[in-house]
């Protein structure tokens, strides 16, 4: 804030202009001529007719619109009659207003470092003075340039409390990425007098980064508040709020912390590893964090393995049952880790257990949306002068001071106060920099060094007076942020397998084939994404070629990546599933193997035993489910067999009719198994009533070719297949057996 302090008010003189440059300082520059006007000025129409809002006042309403479309629009605009003389008069009050001794070229920095300072702030507004008199330092010259006097018992001054406060709430999935609810972010922008007694006016304040808002402007111009008065504007983030924290969770079913999993055991007391890791991503502290990690009801016994920071304690709070992580700071990239174990146990496959949702609050000295103040000023209750004190000895000699008064309650900061001779500009006796006087608390005086001046005889002297100032303020820019990340399905995973050979005994000394089938079903309530089926081969039995490995998915035929066959074996793998066509194995879904092996002639002593393992795994991947059905023997036994097998054909009443008895007697001391018994029928003859049918009937010529085959038939048994035959033919054609 500049204010002028002449002893004399120098006349404007009105001149015609012929589109003349006018140099506004640090406002900028105007052209004005009698018929166009163009101004390039570092500050809004609005800005600017709030600045001078007594002068704009007697301006017309075409030269407003004139002006205000040239500064905002960075057009050159046609002006005629009076309007040109009239918006030439302005903008020359303007820049007398400004000080024909404002900064010049050799000035600029001095101007860069006031405005630098418009855009500090403090965070309390007690000063740690060590006395009540404090010496200021030129900083170009190293030597006192003055003195502040303090009020007794006062180094304080109140801020100006700038405040930018924004809530927002973010919904996240598990993974980190946003969730189906809608993420909202809202703000509230305000600046309070706090002073009980003092005005503050001519308040600008300038925004950054408002593009993610719906702030339309960044200059923001108050005319004044009163003691104890309020302006505040609430405003919506337009973008998508970037955040400040990162929540990641582990969790390992497998109670691992170098394994992650989400799958449960049915029937088993599953203990859960669960790591929580927050970063702040920003760099700045964060404060006052609160990290809630739910307990769904399904687990018992929680414990906190540890921390590393901040206290945790199991207890029933506002989002419910569950850990709550309290960590008083997290510094700019830093991250922190908490560690707990749960117990849960699943009995029934259908339950659906979740994870627990993770909740997170949080303030940060920064908005999500990035708004943020970038210069304040504001101009309150102040008084400087200077004394005149003329000498005894010597008339019209005069001892002089400049002082500058803080008479509010606020913290003020002089930044630039400049004391020239009227008649010769280029004699400075006050030259204040910004930096060089300390913040001034309430009652606080900057005194300047005395200097001497003779003035002309009769006459006091003459000083032109620039001071530049203002009241410092409290940027309070803070996001109070809350998050909501949601929990998973911890899957409850199951299998079951079933095995079965299509042989019970297997003879000795002979190469005979036998088959497997393997069954696995998932019988759970998650989806799996790898299932294995292994079976290790015996010596002196063959396994089957590749081709020969038949693998069904719920009925059909699928064709496998994997399939693994050498001499120790036979392993069928079915990996990533849920990324291949056929999908994840499926609660319900069944998974088939066949294939043939070769008994290689062994010896009357060798039992062939089973040794087979079904696996399958979640995704991510969790603890192996495995299931090892039961093991199956097949003995080879020392069969050598002794058997009848006969034929008998009955005439009966009627003619053309015949019963045919095929029968198999075992006279030996072993069980006879799968034993084919084939009969033929001459095509001249027709059968009916079957005792059992037949498992193949192959047409020849002139004839019909029957076969049998029996399972079993235990030693002296008689087995028997009886059929009517009748027709117009031989019945000796039938005679002959197969």
């Amino acid at each position: 804030m500049i204010m002028y302090y002449p002893l004399k008010f120098l006349k404007i003189k009105k001149v015609e202009i012929i589109m003349a440059k006018l140099d506004l300082g640090p406002l900028g520059i105007v052209e004005i001529g009698r018929r166009s006007f163009k101004a390039n000025l570092n500050i809004s129409s609005e800005a600017l007719f709030g600045k001078y809002s007594n002068l704009t006042s007697d301006l017309s309403t075409d030269s407003v619109n004139i002006i205000r479309d040239s500064i905002d629009k960075g057009t050159e605009e046609r002006i005629r009659g009076s309007t040109s003389s009239e918006i030439s008069d302005y903008f020359e009050k303007i820049k007398s207003l400004q000080g024909k001794l404002g900064f010049g070229a050799d000035e600029r920095k001095e101007y860069a470092e006031a405005q630098d300072y418009k855009r500090k702030q403090m965070d309390s507004g007690k000063m740690a003075y060590e006395s009540d008199e404090i010496q200021t330092i030129d900083r170009d010259s190293g030597k006192k340039e003055g003195v502040i006097k303090l009020t007794p018992g006062k180094k304080e001054g109140k801020l100006v409390p700038v405040k930018i406060l924004e809530n927002s709430k973010i919904y996240l999935e598990h993974d980190g990425t946003d969730a189906a609810e809608e993420s909202v972010t809202s703000g509230m922008f305000s600046i309070e007098n706090v002073s009980t007694k003092d005005r503050l006016w001519d308040i600008d304040l300038s925004l950054k980064n408002i593009d993610s808002t719906d702030f339309e402007e960044e200059a923001i111009s108050i005319y004044e508040l009163a003691p104890g008065e309020k302006e505040e504007k609430t405003y919506e983030v337009k973008e998508k709020a970037a955040r400040h924290i990162d929540v990641s969770e582990f969790i390992s079913t497998l109670n691992d912390p170098d394994t992650e999993s989400y799958s449960l055991v049915l029937d088993a007391d599953n203990e859960i590893y669960y790591s929580i890791i927050v970063t702040n991503i920003t760099d700045v502290k964060l404060e006052n964090i609160e990290v809630t990690k739910l307990i769904p009801d399904l687990f018992e016994r929680a414990k906190v393995l540890r921390s590393s920071s901040g206290k945790a304690d199991e207890g029933n709070f506002d989002e419910g049952r569950g850990v709550k992580w309290v960590l008083e700071e997290l510094k700019p990239n830093a991250e922190e880790k908490l560690e707990l174990k749960l117990e849960v146990k699943v009995k029934d496959k259908d339950t659906k257990v979740r994870s627990g949702k993770i909740f997170v609050k949080y303030n940060a000295p920064i908005t999500l949306s990035g708004l943020g103040i970038d210069k304040f000023d504001a101009y309150t209750n102040n008084s400087f002068y200077e004394g005149f004190y003329e000498t005894d000895e010597r008339p019209d000699k005069y001892e002089c001071q400049f002082v500058f008064e803080n008479k509010s309650e606020y913290l003020l900061r002089l930044v630039n106060a400049d004391v020239y001779d009227v008649k010769n500009p280029s004699v400075k006796y006050v030259d204040i920099d910004p930096g060089e006087v300390p913040p001034l608390p309430e009652g606080a005086k900057w005194k300047s060094n005395i200097w001497e001046y003779q003035s002309e005889p009769g006459q006091e002297p003459v000083f032109m007076t620039k001071v530049q100032f203002f009241v410092i303020a409290d940027h309070m820019v803070s996001t109070e942020g809350l998050m909501e990340i949601n929990d998973v399905e911890l899957a409850v995973a199951s299998i079951a397998g079933e095995l079965s050979y299509d042989e019970k005994e297997l003879a000795s000394f002979r190469e005979s084939t036998f088959h497997v089938n393997m069954k696995v079903e998932n019988t759970g309530g998650a989806d799996l994404n790898e299932v294995i089926l292994t079976e290790n081969i015996q010596d002196g039995f063959r396994p089957p070629e590749t081709s020969d490995v038949v693998v069904t998915y719920n009925g059909d035929e699928i064709e496998v990546d994997t399939i693994i066959v050498n001499r120790d074996g036979v392993t069928v793998e079915l990996k990533d599933l849920k990324e291949k066509p056929l999908g994840a194995f499926k609660p319900g879904d069944i998974i088939q193997v066949t294939y043939p092996i070769v008994a290689d002639k062994p010896n009357k002593t060798v039992i062939y035993t089973s040794d087979v393992l079904y696996q399958a795994n979640t995704y991510p991947a969790g603890k192996a489910l495995e299931v090892r059905p039961a093991v199956i023997e097949i003995p080879v036994i020392h069969v050598r067999k002794r058997l009848i097998r006969g034929k008998e054909i009955i005439g009966l009443a009627a003619t053309g009719e015949y019963e045919i008895i095929l029968y198999v007697v075992n006279t030996g001391d072993y069980v006879l198994r799968n034993f084919e018994v084939a009969d033929k029928v001459p095509e001249n003859f027709e059968y009916s009533g079957l005792s059992l049918e037949p498992v193949e009937v192959t047409k020849k010529e002139g004839l019909d070719v029957l076969k049998w085959k029996i399972e079993k038939i235990e030693s002296g048994d008689r087995f028997e297949i009886k059929y009517k035959l009748s027709g117009t033919g031989k019945p000796s054609d039938a005679q002959e057996s197969m």
